[in-house]
C-alpha cells in the first residue's frame, strides 16, 4: 500500500472535488483584483499630465517638495502599473489583440518616463542637498581644527 506523506491528497479526493477547488481559488482571485479600482485611460493621462506639468524640469528646488515629489510619484507609479495591469486584460477581448497590447505598451513606457524623470530630477536634488551638507560639516571641522591649531601655537 502506497504510503501518503501528511502534504499529499487522499486517495479519495476525486477530480472534480479538486476541480471545484481550483474553481472557487480562481473566483476569489477574481474578486480581490476586481476590488482593486484601476484608473481609467483619461485619468491615468490626467494624472500623469499633473504630475509632469506640476513638477517641470529644473521646478525642484526644496527638500519638502522632494518628499512630495517622491510620495507622488510611488502613488502614480502603482496607478499605472495597476491600470497597466487592467488594460492589458482588457486587450484580449478585442479583435486585434496584438496591435492593442503594442499600443498598451507604447503608452506605458511613456507614461513611466515622465513619472521617472521627475523621480531622478528629486533624487538628484536630494543627494546634491546631502552632499552640500556633507561639505558644510566638513568645511566647519575643518575650520574648528585651523582654530584649535591657531591657538595652541
Amino acid at each position: 500500500m502506497h504510503k501518503l506523506s501528511k502534504f499529499s491528497l487522499p486517495k479519495r479526493l476525486s477530480v472534480t472535488a479538486i476541480g471545484w477547488i481550483c474553481a472557487l481559488s480562481l473566483l476569489s482571485a477574481q474578486s480581490v483584483y476586481a476590488q482593486q479600482n484601476a484608473m481609467t485611460d483619461a485619468q491615468i493621462a490626467d494624472a500623469i499630465k499633473a504630475l509632469e506639468t506640476s513638477y517641470p524640469k529644473g521646478s525642484i528646488d526644496s527638500m519638502t517638495m522632494v518628499a512630495n515629489v517622491i510620495d507622488a510619484a510611488d502613488r502614480i507609479k502603482a496607478d499605472v502599473q495597476l491600470w497597466y495591469q487592467h488594460s492589458e486584460r482588457d486587450c484580449y477581448d478585442h479583435f486585434f489583440v496584438t496591435a492593442c497590447l503594442n499600443k498598451l505598451r507604447v503608452t506605458h513606457v511613456h507614461y513611466n518616463d515622465i513619472v521617472q524623470r521627475v523621480l531622478v530630477e528629486a533624487k538628484a536634488f536630494q543627494r546634491k542637498h546631502h552632499i552640500d551638507e556633507l561639505d558644510e560639516s566638513l568645511r566647519l571641522k575643518l575650520a574648528k581644527k585651523s582654530a584649535e591649531d591657531n591657538t595652541k601655537k
